[in-house]
């Protein structure tokens, strides 16, 4: 049975609240539909006192959730939610996982997690998934690509070392 693990969003707006709502919402429904052993929320503290996987939690909590989660609190963003949920899913003994984001978001996620879980991982969002990558979307994406050149997909040491030593939100977590 895999985990789900669903993406958080900077919660500094009522749209970024009400897409973490549907992220959570889907992610439910997709952990009963897979019988899931686990959630996993992943998102640290982007916005205000709490993170965004505590935020979600308490989302599923209100939706009547009967599911174990776990709390990833140190991504800053997407290559951070793959890395540290990475670190999480290593230890648990079924390392089945599946990723629930956003509609424009999705298609990054996905790159990013399969790269450094090293296998293709299934994705599911809300509503209709974009076509490709939106602008944004595409920036971020080229910019963890352009960053992670030369490291091995799956190799966690090498994308931390990377993303401690060059990116600009963990560089500074050293």
């Amino acid at each position: 049975m895999p985990s789900v693990i669903v993406l958080g969003v900077r919660p500094d707006s009522r749209d970024a609240l009400n897409e973490m709502e549907k992220r959570v919402k889907r992610g439910l429904e997709v952990a009963e539909e897979l019988n899931a052993d686990f959630i996993i929320f992943s998102g640290g503290r982007t916005a205000g006192n709490y993170s965004e996987a505590f935020m979600m939690q308490r989302i599923a909590e209100q939706e009547g959730s009967r599911f174990n989660s776990i709390l990833e609190t140190r991504s800053l963003d997407t290559l951070g939610n793959a890395y540290f949920t990475a670190r999480i899913v290593s230890k648990l003994s079924d390392r089945e996982v599946v990723i629930v984001s956003g509609p424009a978001h999705i298609e990054r996620a996905k790159r990013l997690f399969s790269f450094v879980f090293a296998r293709d991982m299934k994705a599911y969002c809300h509503g209709t998934a974009e076509e490709g990558m939106n602008e944004k979307e595409r920036e971020a994406y080229e910019f963890a690509t352009a960053m992670l050149e030369g490291i091995k997909p799956g190799d966690l040491e090498g994308i931390w070392e990377r993303m401690s030593s060059m990116h600009p939100l963990y560089s500074v977590t050293r």
